[in-house]
């Protein structure tokens, strides 16, 4: 298979799995009022069948041609690849990191805030905002005549295992928001919950 078609086989199975579990909503609420809409219900049925038809060969051909996802940087690969279509400013990823730390940039830097620092800001430069917030990669001056703190946006360690762990958990997260959860096996919530617990230890030391 050609990379145009693989590339094509990823972009477009987020959207069939979606299309197949709006068609299965349809049907089930359809189904409950048959006896006034039986054809459409049929229709429905037929049609839902072919979509997940079509998903379980997208899922066939993806699983063919993308390498095992054995850890972090094939899910950082896998997002890379896809990106550009379904997550073009990277919100996926920035939610993502959100629901994880329980983090929002405009409530950790509230004179950047303040300025409309984020008014115009993509999800990637929430990211770095929310993870250097995460991880106390931050300096604060006071801004004089102000009760504000300026921030100063340190390197993230990225060799520790908190930020390896949360940058695993990140992607995963991400990916499966954008419908890449089959190839990615089973999911838990104790990352949220995890990732939240060390936040909050960080802020009590």
């Amino acid at each position: 298979m050609k990379l145009r078609e693989i590339l094509a086989a990823v972009r477009e199975y987020p959207k069939m799995a979606s299309e197949v579990e709006r068609l299965q909503t349809a049907l089930q609420e359809s189904e409950e009022q048959r006896l006034t809409a039986e054809a459409e219900s049929h229709r429905l049925y037929y049609d839902c069948q072919k979509a997940e038809k079509m998903v379980s060969g997208y899922i066939a051909a993806i699983r063919a041609c993308v390498p095992p996802i054995h850890g972090t940087e094939d899910m950082k690969e896998l997002y890379g690849s896809a990106a550009p279509v379904l997550d073009q400013n990277g919100f996926k990823l920035y939610q993502a990191a959100v629901d994880l730390t329980g983090l929002s940039p405009y409530e950790a830097f509230p004179y950047e805030d303040a300025r409309g620092l984020f008014t115009d800001a993509d999800g990637h430069q929430l990211l770095r905002y929310l993870t250097a917030a995460h991880f106390g990669a931050v300096e604060w001056e006071i801004v004089p005549g102000t009760c504000y703190e300026q921030a100063f946006l340190q390197p993230v360690d990225t060799h520790t295992e908190q930020y390896q762990a949360f940058e695993h958990d990140l992607y995963d997260a991400a990916l499966r928001t954008m419908g890449f959860g089959e190839l990615l096996g089973a999911s838990a919530e104790v990352p949220a919950r995890q990732h939240q617990k060390e936040r909050k230890d960080m802020d009590a030391r």
